[in-house]
């Protein structure tokens, strides 16, 4: 989502920050609620997302390095008979595209899940999961929509009526 969105990100966190290097978490957050359109507070997420502790000093707020931010997000495509090529937004080109290569920690994927868990109770229920893919739908090619049911009955292969961090992480291990 960060990747997607990098270019008018880095227009709101410059226009944030002005001639500043360093901006106050919540600027930081409110600025990722703004460009992504989330209602979510993403202060709690901010040592997965920024990748580095906080920093503190005399001003007694605490303190993301925007641009650190950013240059941490790059996205792996895939170029039909692929080689390496850096440039600003590509990282590496490899022969098949995988959820595997821009998740490649359990750690990321439990991040994505508690973006979506809505209510913090630790699971996904139907109406978090029908929010979730009404959001992807919304940049998704017509006819391409995610069936938010039929992902939902997959995920929660139990039959519990609610998906764990442990199913969500599992899906992702089926698919790809």
């Amino acid at each position: 989502l960060i990747c997607g969105h990098k270019a008018e990100l880095r227009l709101e966190l410059k226009r944030v920050a002005g001639r500043r290097r360093l901006i106050r978490v919540g600027e930081w957050a409110e600025a990722l609620q703004r460009v992504l359109q989330l209602k979510v507070d993403f202060r709690p997420f901010r040592l997965e997302l920024v990748g580095m502790p906080l920093m503190t000093g005399h001003t007694r707020h605490d303190m993301v390095d925007w641009r650190a931010f950013l240059d941490r997000y790059r996205i792996e495509v895939t170029i039909p008979g692929g080689h390496e090529t850096e440039g600003s937004e590509v990282l590496k080109c490899a022969e098949r595209p995988s959820v595997e290569a821009i998740f490649k920690h359990r750690r990321e994927l439990a991040v994505v899940f508690r973006l979506l868990d809505l209510n913090g109770d630790g699971t996904l229920g139907m109406e978090e999961v029908q929010k979730a893919c009404g959001l992807l739908n919304k940049n998704l090619p017509e006819g391409r929509e995610i069936d938010a049911l039929e992902l939902f009955r997959i995920m929660d292969a139990k039959g519990t009526g609610t998906v764990s961090v442990d199913d969500f992480c599992e899906l992702w291990k089926r698919t790809h």
